[in-house]
C-alpha cells in the first residue's frame, strides 16, 4: 500500500522570556529524492547551540508516523542572535552514507524555512563511522570537505547560511496529502536535450504540471521503471532540484556535473513534486 504520513517536532532552543513578544522560528525540513528504504535506512538529526546538544533524534526509515520528509521547528528564546548548528547523518544499515551540516542564526521574529535534502549527488561523500544508527556519534562524522564546508550537489560549499536569505515559512506551498508515485509519473516520460553549459532544459508546457528526473544506473538508489530506466525525481521550484528561468528550466548543478547521470526525463502527466512531498513507499 502506498503511504505518506509526516510529523513535526517543535523545539525551544532556549527558555522563553516574555510571552507577549512574537518569537522567531526556524523550521528545518529534512528530505531525500532517493528510494527509502533502499539507499537510506536510518537518519539522525542533531541541533547544537553553544556547543551543547539541544536536540537529537534517530529514526529507522520509513516509519508510519515519521517518514521523510519530516520537520523540526526551532524556537528562538531571549539570547541575542542565537546560532544553531544543524547536522544530519544517514545510514544504509550499518554504513554511513550522507552527512549534511548547516549553521545559521535563528530569526528574531519571523518564521524562516530551511530545507535540507539528503542528495544522491553527495552519497558516500563522508568520513568517519559516526558510531551506529542505534548509537550515533555525530561528533565523529563529516563530509570529505574542508572545515566549515558541507556537500551540496556533489560539491563542497560553505555550511553557513545567512538567515536573511532563508525564505519565509508562510510563503511555502501546503504539503500535499498524497505521496508522489515516481514510477507511475515517469513511466512514459521523454528524455530531453540538456544545455550542459548552464544546465538548462526547455520549460515543459501543458498537462497537470512539470516534473523532471535524472536517469541513473540500476544500483538500488533510484526508482526503476518497467522499461528498465532508473530515475531520481528532482524537486520543483527548488535550487536543490529545478527552477524556472523564462522559457527554460534550470537544473541543480549536480544534474550536469555528475558523470553518473545518464540523461534527464521530463513529464507533464502529474502535479509538480516539491521538496515537502514524500515519495511513495511500497
Amino acid at each position: 500500500m502506498k503511504t505518506n504520513r509526516m510529523a513535526g517536532v517543535v523545539l525551544a532552543l532556549v527558555v522563553a522570556g516574555c510571552e507577549d513578544r512574537v518569537r522567531g522560528q526556524l523550521t528545518v525540513l529534512i528530505s531525500t529524492n532517493m528510494r527509502v528504504p533502499g539507499s537510506l535506512t536510518d537518519v539522525t538529526l542533531r541541533v547544537k547551540q553553544d556547543n551543547t546538544i539541544r536536540f537529537q533524534r534517530s529514526r529507522r526509515l520509513p516509519l508510519k508516523d515519521e517518514p521523510l520528509p519530516f520537520t523540526v521547528a526551532l524556537i528562538r528564546g531571549e539570547e541575542p542572535a542565537p546560532v544553531a548548528e544543524v547536522r544530519v547523518a544517514a545510514w544504509q544499515d550499518q554504513t554511513l552514507r550522507i552527512v549534511r551540516e548547516v549553521i545559521t542564526t535563528l530569526p528574531e521574529s519571523r518564521r524562516a524555512y530551511l530545507p535540507i535534502e539528503l542528495q544522491w549527488f553527495c552519497l558516500d561523500n563522508v568520513q568517519g563511522s559516526g558510531g551506529t544508527p542505534s548509537e550515533p556519534d555525530l561528533n565523529k562524522v563529516s563530509n570529505n570537505c574542508p572545515d566549515g564546508q558541507t556537500c551540496v550537489d556533489g560539491e563542497c560549499e560553505s555550511s553557513t547560511i545567512d538567515e536573511d536569505v532563508l525564505p519565509d515559512l508562510d510563503d511555502q506551498p501546503e504539503r500535499p496529502d498524497e505521496c508522489f508515485d515516481v514510477q507511475a509519473c515517469f513511466q512514459d516520460a521523454n528524455q530531453v536535450f540538456v544545455d550542459d553549459t548552464e544546465c538548462l532544459i526547455d520549460n515543459p508546457r501543458g498537462g497537470k504540471g512539470a516534473n523532471v528526473a535524472i536517469m541513473i544506473e540500476d544500483n538500488g538508489d533510484g526508482f526503476c521503471l518497467s522499461d528498465g530506466r532508473c530515475v531520481l525525481p528532482l524537486d520543483g521550484y527548488s535550487e536543490q532540484g529545478w527552477t524556472v528561468s523564462g522559457d527554460k528550466v534550470k537544473l541543480t548543478r549536480g544534474a550536469c556535473a555528475d558523470a553518473r547521470v545518464t540523461g534527464v526525463l521530463v513529464t507533464t502527466t502529474c502535479t509538480t513534486k516539491t521538496i515537502s512531498q514524500a515519495t511513495c513507499t511500497d
